[in-house]
């Protein structure tokens, strides 16, 4: 018997749509057709849904109705996209294939940071996020915040913060389209500056030992030569006041107090600047060594330099027995390197204790060698 497929097949109509807002997603479109039928979708530019399953190219099913998800605005090019559907009836009728060409409204794509993924961003610092063009509506979201209106949104990262969270903005285009577009912020902290001094050359002539003393951002050097740090920080970049650029600089002791600057830049691109303050070593008295009473008119005595500063001061030496062979207290004048009876003393190295009196309680041994 012969089947006249005409009467069999529904003469299929879809609809035109609306245009469609790019990237959207979960549409219904239908047509009118048999219960019993079998319907091939074919899609271009988007995905046909089932059971949540995207197809990307076509999908046969027992339905009239099918969900549709559109494609992304960046994937949208100037070719044609469509939607079609072929009906086979039960009897195995075809029917024509039935289309529709898709519009997509306006495809305008929000960007933040030139579309990078994510960005560094410094505590402390100020950030704004700015849109690419202009939309009808702005929403920003971020760390429990909502900002609605701006097309732009600043703020800065406190120590507070936690180490990062997402930038969400959501903007509608003229034609009512959403985009959103995300960056993840990652918080960098700051380099946290603390100086530290390591001896690397002692330039003690006198007998004194080699001193450093570091307080707060003051450093007193004396007799030596110290590295000083800002501290280790992987993968940073140290720059100096000095016009250095390593983690370390050498400095020795220094006739007037001088501030050095440094400025610590992270691998994130954060950076921190502080001062250290080299103040001048205070010598109170210079105590020579040595002092040759022979004779010659040179070097007689025993000058210290700075003495007359300390009215107070006491000045006593012994021999190698522990005996006092000279004191002074009060205004010194410069010992002759004679003992008590009046004679001078043998060739030797004396021992002497230097007590300034003064607000410090400075006191100084050491030896001094009569020589002739």
């Amino acid at each position: 018997m012969h089947i006249n497929c005409s009467y069999l097949v529904s003469q299929n109509y879809i609809s035109p749509p609306p245009p469609v807002c790019p990237g959207e997603i979960g549409l219904r479109y239908g047509v009118d057709g048999g219960e019993e039928s079998t319907y091939i979708w074919y899609i271009k530019g988007g995905f046909l849904v089932e059971n949540e399953v995207r197809n990307k190219d076509s999908l046969i099913t027992n339905n009239n109705k099918i969900i549709v998800d559109w494609i992304e605005s960046s994937d949208i090019t100037t070719e044609v996209y469509s939607l079609s559907v072929v009906e086979i009836s039960s009897q195995g009728c075809i029917g024509d294939t039935t289309s529709v060409d898709i519009a997509f409204r306006d495809n305008s794509k929000i960007i933040l940071e030139n579309g990078q993924v994510e960005i560094n961003l410094c505590v402390g610092e100020i950030k704004t996020f700015e849109v690419n063009q202009e939309f009808i509506y702005y929403q920003w979201e971020a760390d429990d915040q909502t900002l609605q209106g701006e097309d732009a949104w600043s703020f800065s990262i406190a120590e507070t913060r936690p180490v990062g969270y997402p930038v969400i903005l959501r903007a509608l285009s003229v034609d009512t389209c959403e985009t959103v577009d995300t960056v993840f912020v990652n918080f960098r902290r700051l380099p946290e500056i603390e100086f530290t001094s390591t001896l690397i050359n002692d330039d003690n002539t006198a007998g004194d030992a080699a001193d450093v003393s570091i307080t707060g951002d003051s450093i007193k050097i004396c007799k030596a030569q110290y590295e000083i740090s800002p501290g280790d920080f992987n993968n940073s970049e140290y720059i100096w006041s000095t016009g250095d650029d390593l983690e370390t600089i050498t400095m020795g002791e220094v006739d007037q107090d001088s501030t050095i600057y440094v400025t610590v830049t992270n691998q994130w691109g954060c950076s921190s600047n502080d001062s250290i303050l080299i103040t001048a070593c205070e010598v109170p008295i210079v105590v020579p060594s040595a002092f040759t009473p022979d004779g010659d008119e040179f070097n007689e005595t025993w000058i210290i330099e700075g003495i007359d500063r300390f009215p107070d001061a006491v000045i006593l030496v012994f021999d190698r027995y522990q005996n006092k062979v000279f004191e002074s207290k009060g205004l010194y004048t410069p010992w002759d390197g004679k003992g008590a009876n009046g004679k001078l003393l043998p060739v030797d190295s004396y021992h002497y204790l230097i007590k300034l009196n003064d607000e410090k309680n400075q006191q100084f041994v050491n030896q001094v060698t009569i020589v002739y």
